[in-house]
């Protein structure tokens, strides 16, 4: 009996393709995966792909955009309550440590992409930044006017409030760390508060 083709009667579904891309991309990485090996498992036709997204880069930028949308929307679900700085504080952890526990193969494909694809200037992209602009810029102006105030540089606010908790997420990801990173996040959320909430020691320049 003849194999089906992927063209297929198979109804034309974006959202299979980008599933499909998900586990391609964290099984060999972008570079790795065939566009062929995805479009089979999806049971999409290659010009499918290519009209949704245009290329295999585009099919990770697309999976890229749809995890960051994601978080972006549980964070601003979270942020509509927060009434002080260190509530900020807690929700930008505890919300990061959830999503993770929640969407484990779409954070290690993030993770693993970020860097390249936010090299990427696409509309996409751009527009991505913006919204995230828009929802984070009143709640982390205040957090650096408050680092600036102990003599912080700026440019270690977000280092300060999210290392550690980028890195726990990480380590569990890869099978380094047992417990769900969210039950970390008080601990966390307390410790990068303590960064904001304490003046900066004096700098020994001996």
């Amino acid at each position: 009996m003849p194999r089906s083709s992927p063209t297929s009667k198979v109804p034309d579904n974006p959202q299979r393709l980008l599933d499909a891309a998900l586990m391609a991309f964290n099984e060999a990485g972008i570079q790795g995966a065939s566009i062929q090996a995805i479009c089979r498992a999806a049971g999409a036709s290659i010009g499918s792909a290519y009209h949704h997204y245009g290329s295999k880069l585009g099919l990770a930028e697309a999976l890229y955009v749809h995890g960051m949308d994601a978080h972006l929307q549980q964070l601003a679900a979270q942020l509509r309550s927060v009434r002080s700085p260190r509530a900020v504080v807690r929700a930008l952890i505890r919300c990061l440590l959830v999503w993770v526990e929640q969407n484990p193969a779409q954070a290690r494909f993030i993770y693993a992409n970020s860097i390249e694809l936010q090299q990427r200037r696409s509309a996409k992209l751009l527009a991505l930044r913006e919204r995230w602009a828009a929802l984070l810029g009143p709640h982390l102006s205040e957090l650096q006017h408050r680092a600036q105030q102990r003599k912080l540089p700026v440019e270690l606010l977000q280092p300060l409030l999210l290392g550690p908790s980028h890195d726990l997420a990480r380590r569990w990801l890869e099978g380094a760390v047992a417990r769900p990173p969210s039950d970390f996040a008080e601990m966390l959320a307390k410790v990068a508060w303590q960064s904001l909430d304490t003046p900066a020691a004096p700098v020994d320049r001996k």
